[in-house]
């Protein structure tokens, strides 16, 4: 902290003197002004990474990756289930979508083939009436499976006794 103080003065002393000065003295005091203030950005810089010793590199990834501009996103015609605002989705490449709350900032990432099904993957209001056709139609292939095996034991069993009449 100390070293900061002393580094700060001296940044305000060639400054000052480059005020009183001209020519290429005027130009020597702010290049050390300019060399000192790349120095203190550095050190606190460093003293920053310091104080960030336990954090992971995804940690600090996902930090940097909220505070970061999103560009243009498309808006997706569902609401968010955390607060009802609307929802963004931005595409990353490669089928890799972030999906944005632009009320409560809550943001998903995941893959998916289009915009509308990665906002329903993740931060979408869920629609009782699309849960409702997906819970009959995971019963029906349930049914469906179970019906297979009866019928496929069936058949066994017919191969079974048609086997004894040869």
């Amino acid at each position: 902290m100390e070293g900061l103080q002393q580094l700060e003065h001296e940044i305000q002393r060639h400054l000052a003197l480059a005020q009183l000065c001209s020519g290429p003295i005027r130009a020597g005091h702010l290049e050390a002004a300019r060399q000192l203030a790349a120095l203190r950005v550095f050190i606190q810089e460093d003293d920053m990474s310091k104080s960030e010793k336990g954090a992971t590199d995804l940690d600090r990834l996902c930090h940097k990756f909220y505070e970061l501009p999103k560009g243009v996103g498309l808006q997706v015609d569902r609401k968010c289930r955390r607060c009802g605002g609307p929802l963004m989705a931005y595409y990353c490449e490669e089928r890799l979508y972030l999906i944005v709350c632009e009320d409560c900032n809550t943001m998903a990432l995941t893959k998916a083939c289009a915009p509308q099904v990665a906002a329903n993957l993740t931060l979408a209001e869920k629609d009782s009436a699309i849960h409702d056709l997906l819970d009959r139609a995971e019963a029906a292939e349930l049914l469906a499976g179970k019906a297979k095996e009866r019928l496929s034991s069936a058949i066994d069993s017919l191969s079974s006794i048609l086997s004894w009449f040869e």
